[in-house]
């Protein structure tokens, strides 16, 4: 508290342009789809996941366009999140300790405190919120969307993943029901912990973490596909994002070295997304020609939305960054740089 008194810990969210009063020429519903740590497709067919799963296959075949070699700016959700709403990078600056937990604002900003969402709504858009689990609203701050699977009064005080538990399938489904009359153009956030990513306190060798992993990535592939398939039935012209907040993981041995390693095999473990796009036109590729993380995922999506190109002179370096020390947290380093490289750069705070 005395902290937040001293520092305005959400300036960095200022953006450097305009774009808070970019205006749509086109408003159809988007759906925001996030699977939490599902992985890219060249990194889970590769070591150490070693998998082949249909999903990107499927996406496409669905008419999505599936990136390659896409990944999160940060390791985990809540700083993941908390910048690619905002458009910009943190750089992990307002950290108060090495717990990712800990900067400032993320859950507010998630639940809707944030440009996207103020952007959305100054072009009229209705915003739902649907999630499975209450961790991004455990600490009760009041958000902007129109609408929470979850109400801040059934969200229990000592929250857990395996708490206050919600079928976001069927949440979604009776949204889209209530809604469908409605002429105000509409957008869903929606995300499930599937496949989610390793805990390490398992007692469990790494083969068996890869094999729980993989598990959960058929779980998820089957409420990806059942959620693209009720979207696209009611929907047909609507926009469906789909985008992970981070990697799964799989091939590390502990919380230090996901922020220690220098591997590159296990970096992109931590980082690699999964990031697919039912845009419904070909004019997107006037606009996504340089996404390759999610901090831009946005911006891009509001210059196709406004057919305006200028909004992307200001996209964010695609960099990622993590610590080095987990009990040091000026120790912040660059892990990937923008053309994919691990050159493991410090940044002065």
């Amino acid at each position: 508290m005395i902290y937040k008194q001293c520092v305005d810990t959400v300036a960095w969210m200022k953006q450097p342009d305009d774009i808070v009063h970019v205006k749509f020429k086109k408003t159809p519903n988007i759906y925001f789809i996030e699977p939490d740590g599902y992985v890219g497709e060249q990194t889970m067919l590769n070591e150490p996941y070693r998998y082949k799963s249909e999903i990107y296959n499927w996406l496409r075949e669905k008419s999505f366009t599936v990136y390659e070699n896409t990944r999160s700016n940060y390791p985990v959700s809540l700083v993941s999140n908390a910048s690619m709403f905002a458009m910009k990078h943190h750089y992990l600056k307002s950290i108060i300790t090495p717990n990712l937990d800990m900067l400032p604002d993320t859950r507010s900003i998630i639940v809707g405190n944030n440009p996207v969402i103020s952007i959305l709504k100054n072009n009229n858009y209705k915003t739902f919120f649907i999630v499975d689990n209450a961790y991004f609203q455990q600490n009760f701050v009041k958000g902007t969307y129109d609408f929470y699977n979850i109400d801040t009064n059934e969200i229990s005080f000592f929250h857990s993943f395996r708490q206050d538990k919600k079928n976001v399938f069927e949440d979604l489904k009776k949204q889209i029901e209530a809604n469908k009359n409605l002429a105000q153009p509409k957008f869903f956030f929606i995300e499930k912990l599937l496949p989610h990513h390793l805990f390490f306190y398992q007692d469990a060798s790494k083969e068996e973490l890869r094999k729980t992993y993989l598990k959960n990535v058929e779980l998820a592939n089957t409420w990806i596909k059942k959620t693209v398939d009720l979207i696209i039935k009611h929907d047909p012209s609507g926009i469906v994002l789909i985008a992970a907040d981070h990697g799964g993981f799989v091939g590390l041995s502990s919380d230090f070295e996901m922020y220690s390693t220098k591997d590159k095999t296990l970096l992109k473990s931590v980082f690699s997304n999964l990031v697919a796009v039912k845009w419904n036109s070909d004019e997107h590729v006037d606009y996504d020609a340089n996404f390759k993380t999610n901090v831009n995922f946005f911006r891009i999506l509001f210059s196709f939305l406004s057919e305006d190109k200028q909004w992307l002179d200001a996209l964010e370096p695609n960099t990622s960054y993590n610590f080095y020390d987990t009990n040091n947290s000026n120790k912040v380093y660059k892990a990937i740089d923008e053309n994919g490289n691990s050159d493991f750069l410090k940044v002065k705070r």
